[in-house]
Order: structure tokens, then C-alpha cells, then sequence
């Protein structure tokens, strides 16, 4: 089989091409003022780059908020509404408030826990939010929203069990069941295929201090 031949472009020269008529775009080879483009193109880009990043754009002396994070700390003061005034201090206790209407927690069962409605004279400058009339005439309470107080030593035992023993306990569980499944995938000759990472072992350890939550 011979070598393919090549083809030159003048041997294109004579050949009768069909005629396309707008599949080609075929691009224009007027340069004049291309510097003048690219040059307007890059600064537009560039102010497109300012609108887009809010870092970089400023509005001084407007009033307005200047770069992102004072936009943000702006809109959340602007837009955030909240419905229940900020909780009083009253030290010894951990406050709340809670719902006469929540039929999945009721105000009873936490009554029996040990939580208390909170007085008018408990309260600094709360006196205004006291209920004039109904079940809970003479306690603080917005609409069908009443504040009601735990003490302090109850609310940490109630914490470190939802939120510390129970979590160690299931990492416990976990790292039993590792390690379960690492004895028993041995080789024949009793090695173990499998090595349980430190962070594994270490699942379920109890800390040497007990945490103290934030009332």
C-alpha cells in the first residue's frame, strides 16, 4: 500500500466547492480600535468585579453600609424581629420561656421537673409583661407565652444528661461495636486485619472534668 498523498493547497485552487450559505461565521479582521475595546471591556469587568465582591465596594458619606460585614450586622438588625423580650438575669436560676398552648410539652410536666413561673418582682423592669387576668393572672407572660425559672443545679444535671452522658454513651456503643468487628476479621494465622484509628479508641472516654453549661 503506497504512501497517502498529500494534498497542497493549491491543488484546491481549481475545485469547485459548494457554496454554504450562513453555516460559517467567519470573524472580522477590522482591528481598527481593538485597544480601545479590550481597554472598555477590562475596566468594565472590573467594576462588574467591585458590584459583584461587596468587600470592595463603598459608599462613604451616604449612610450606607460599606462592605459586607456591616451589611449583615445592618440587615440583621433591620430585619431581625424578636417576639419575646431578652431573657432577665436572676442568678441561681436558668430562665425560659414556655407555651400553654404546646400540647408535646406541656407547662405541667415541667412544673414536675422542678421549673417555676417567674414573678413580676423577680424581674427587673418586667413588671409591665404581667398577666391581668386567666390561670396565670399575676405572672409574667406575653400572649400565651409565660417565663418560668428552673434553679441552677437542677438545669446542669438536666444538661449533662441530654447533652453529655447520653452522647458518650452512643460513642461508647460505637467503639464496642468497632472493635467487635475488628476481632473477629483475622487472617489464618490469628492477625488482626483491621487497626482501630486513636480517635476510635478514644470514643466514649469520659473527660476528667464534667462540663459546666451556660444558664
Amino acid at each position: 500500500m503506497g504512501r497517502p498523498r498529500k494534498i497542497r493547497p493549491e491543488d484546491l485552487e481549481d475545485q469547485d466547492l459548494p457554496e454554504v450559505s450562513g453555516a460559517l461565521d467567519i470573524p472580522s479582521t477590522d482591528f481598527a480600535g481593538e485597544d480601545d475595546r479590550l481597554r472598555k471591556a477590562f475596566d468594565g469587568q472590573r467594576r462588574s468585579r467591585a458590584a459583584d465582591d461587596p468587600d470592595l465596594s463603598t459608599d462613604r458619606g451616604s449612610g450606607l453600609a460599606s462592605n459586607s460585614r456591616e451589611r449583615r450586622r445592618s440587615f440583621r438588625d433591620e430585619w431581625t424581629q424578636e417576639a419575646l423580650p431578652k431573657l432577665p438575669p436572676i442568678p441561681g436560676y436558668h430562665l425560659c420561656w414556655l407555651s400553654t398552648t404546646n400540647q408535646w410539652d406541656p407547662i405541667e410536666r415541667r412544673m414536675r421537673m422542678g421549673y417555676t413561673p417567674v414573678k413580676p418582682e423577680e424581674a427587673m423592669d418586667f413588671e409591665h409583661l404581667t398577666m391581668k387576668s386567666g390561670q396565670w393572672e399575676g405572672f409574667i407572660g406575653i400572649n400565651e407565652m409565660l417565663l418560668f425559672k428552673l434553679p441552677a443545679a437542677i438545669y446542669q444535671e438536666v444538661m449533662a444528661e441530654f447533652h453529655h452522658e447520653q452522647p458518650l454513651d452512643e460513642e461508647a456503643n460505637i467503639r464496642v461495636r468497632s472493635e467487635n468487628i475488628a476481632e473477629d476479621l483475622r487472617d489464618s494465622d490469628g492477625t488482626s486485619l483491621v487497626e482501630l484509628e486513636p480517635d476510635m479508641k478514644a470514643l466514649g472516654k469520659r473527660p476528667r472534668r464534667n462540663p459546666v453549661f451556660n444558664p
